[in-house]
């Protein structure tokens, strides 16, 4: 799931050019009728665990920032999305939630160091 998640976030980097680095290989792929290699070996979302991609992607949606980028989401924040949504997640998928979060924080530091 991670593995998914980390491949997710590395095509969503914005590039110099304006645009995703997901729209360029799908332009390529447009361009030359062949699924570019990168998105052809996007590792699988386990089908039981989309849920919690949707669940993080709804967090990801209200995240705050402090100027200097993206600020981890808190268990604050989890906690009112859980009473705003009713939904009742269980311990280890906020775990989950966090160790996604993690990855797109490195993420976002990995694009603002190069």
């Amino acid at each position: 799931m991670v593995a998914h998640c980390e491949a997710e976030f590395r095509l969503a980097v914005i590039q110099k050019d304006g645009t995703s680095l997901r729209s360029q290989y799908e332009s390529v792929q447009r361009q030359t009728g062949k699924i570019p290699k990168v998105l052809a070996e996007i590792p699988e979302m386990p089908p039981a665990l989309v849920y919690l991609w949707n669940w993080f992607m709804e967090l990801e949606a209200a995240r705050g920032g402090n100027g200097y980028g993206i600020n981890p989401l808190s268990f604050a924040e989890i906690h009112a999305w859980t009473q705003l949504t009713r939904v009742q997640p269980v311990p280890w998928e906020i775990d989950a939630i966090k160790r996604i979060d993690a990855v797109r924080i490195r993420i976002s530091n990995e694009k603002k160091d190069s």
